[in-house]
């Protein structure tokens, strides 16, 4: 049980109150509510002050922080904490790849991103390929409005309101799965910037490189995503699917769906890739769903940038989603007469994705 508890601050006479446990101290999920109430909690968490409070703080503590949040920093709320390696009660396999899995957070968070890795990847084999080159980092954190989870080298976060999700956790896994797993092929696995011919105007390296990078990410989404629809437990739609372009008879143009046509299109996607059972898939059957599928789905048709992914990914290696040889078009997305489809230090972002919730935002 809490209760409130006010402080008056001796140098300014100011008066804070502060919610306080039994134990008299204040818990942090205050302190986190109160910095993301503040604004710009991620610019917070990124700068670390010259003096640093425990999690565990006094009333006293906690009013000298919320009177001047730019003075001081607490552990796990707007700085990085200590590395917490508490793998429980697993044994076996499964308490080998935790003891790889370093969590940061506030105290109640550990356990519920370690549960919700197990959830995620329920498959032994999975989590051990997760692990396989080296320690990996879940943390969890306030991330910029709109974004879930992000994923970088070895590092997954999770935002602390929205991201400790089995969706999120699935897409940032997949990332790094993607990423690490070497026995992968076709779309289960990254395709690298350095494959994408470039088919702009500029002579220019550096737009060229970042012409590039931005249909790597955009195939990169689009597939994992797709994996994603094959491995979550629940329908829990990606808020890439606002992205996912839509032939418009009217205008014989591609555009952007509406709310609508986004879910509907998720809803097929999830179909799909569970090969019609709406069950989620682990392992070698997540991936060869992929592989199988992925080229026929709606989120193929990502389009982040100039070009849609599977036009990416036809350029890149220089065929068609059936297989057959195509020669490179050199342009931008065009309709298709024919297409079998349906109609309808890198960092990975998950994108807020409730259903009925805030579109993408950012990057």
């Amino acid at each position: 049980m809490t209760k409130t508890e006010t402080v008056t601050l001796p140098s300014s006479g100011r008066r804070v109150t502060v919610q306080v446990d039994d134990d008299g101290y204040v818990p942090p999920g205050f302190l986190a509510r109160y910095l993301k109430a503040r604004g710009s909690p991620r610019n917070d968490y990124d700068q670390r002050a010259d003096v640093v409070l425990p999690v565990r703080i006094t009333p006293r503590q906690a009013a000298a922080w919320m009177a001047d949040p730019d003075a001081y920093d607490i552990e796990s709320i707007d700085v990085r904490g200590r590395p917490l390696r508490n793998v429980g009660d697993r044994k076996g396999e499964s308490r080998k790849v935790h003891e790889r899995i370093i969590v940061y957070g506030m105290p109640g968070e550990e356990m519920r991103i370690r549960k919700a890795f197990d959830e995620a990847f329920p498959s032994i084999e999975d989590q051990k390929r997760m692990v396989a080159k080296g320690e990996i980092v879940l943390e969890a954190r306030p991330l910029d409005p709109n974004v879930a989870g992000t994923h970088s080298g070895d590092i997954i976060q999770l935002d602390r309101d929205n991201g400790i999700r089995n969706g999120v956790v699935v897409h940032e896994g997949v990332h790094h799965l993607r990423a690490v797993d070497r026995d992968r092929s076709g779309a289960s696995t990254r395709l690298s910037a350095d494959r994408i011919p470039y088919t702009g105007s500029s002579n220019d390296p550096e737009t060229i490189a970042r012409a590039k990078a931005r249909e790597a990410v955009c195939v990169e989404e689009s597939c994992t995503v797709a994996e994603q629809m094959a491995r979550q437990k629940d329908f829990d739609p990606s808020g890439y699917y606002a992205h996912v372009q839509v032939y418009d008879a009217k205008t014989h143009r591609y555009r952007n769906p509406t709310p609508a046509e986004a879910r509907r299109m998720a809803e097929e996607d999830r179909k799909l890739f569970t090969n019609g059972t709406g069950k989620p898939l682990s392992g070698k059957d997540a991936v060869a769903s992929v592989n199988a599928n992925w080229s026929r789905s709606h989120i193929s048709r990502l389009k982040l940038g100039n070009r849609m992914a599977i036009s990416t990914m036809e350029n890149a290696t220089g065929r068609k989603p059936d297989g057959k040889r195509q020669q490179r078009n050199s342009g931008k997305d065009k309709p298709a007469k024919n297409t079998g489809r349906r109609s309808g230090k890198t960092s990975q972002t998950t994108l807020f994705s409730r259903s009925g919730g805030k579109k993408r935002g950012g990057r």
